[in-house]
């Protein structure tokens, strides 16, 4: 079974040095696209609604069905409260 694990690991490895060449080739510089102001911010509020979705609408109702307590900071709409149990 960690042979299947591993060989989708390797791919997604192999999927993105694919995608970095192809940006080299069509001449993308990826310092400079994520160095800008409006990236940044739109990166921002992507990953913030991220982890609203996850704490809200999937983990929340898993882990009520599963009767785990949820912690006063994953409520607050971040990812630090996150905790290895």
């Amino acid at each position: 079974m960690k042979k299947r694990n591993q060989r989708g690991i390797v791919q997604l490895i192999v999927l993105i040095l694919i995608a970095i060449l192809a940006l080299s080739y069509f001449g993308i510089d990826l310092e400079q696209a994520f160095s800008k102001p409006l990236l940044a911010k739109n990166l921002s509020f992507t990953w913030n609604k991220t982890v609203e979705i996850w704490n809200n609408y999937i983990y929340g109702p898993i882990s009520g069905i599963l009767g785990k307590d949820d912690s006063p900071e994953s409520e607050s709409g971040n990812a630090d409260g996150i905790t290895n149990e």
